[in-house]
């Protein structure tokens, strides 16, 4: 769960500080009401792709370290198992 507010943070403070600084950058840089519709709309395209390759990329490594440890700990049970049939076939 801790890695859902980790994501949902960095996505947050990411988009925000996106949304507040871009419009002012476009502001100051663009006049012309057409042009700035026109800027805006891909500067918000632009967002939507980077954002979503960074969810894609910090979900994926989430998943691979989870995987890791879920292997792991298959590898822990099993050599528990095979402890646990050594010391009843002892017995």
């Amino acid at each position: 769960m801790k890695s859902a507010y980790r994501i949902t943070g960095l996505y947050a403070l990411f988009s925000s500080l996106w949304i507040i600084l871009s419009d002012k950058v476009l502001t100051l840089l663009i006049r012309d009401p057409k042009t700035l519709t026109l800027a805006a709309s891909a500067k918000g395209l632009f967002f939507v792709t980077v954002t979503s390759l960074l969810l894609f990329v910090m979900i994926r490594r989430e998943l691979r370290m989870k995987n890791k440890v879920i292997v792991q700990l298959d590898k822990e049970v099993e050599i528990r198992e095979q402890l646990i049939k050594e010391l009843h076939h002892r017995i």
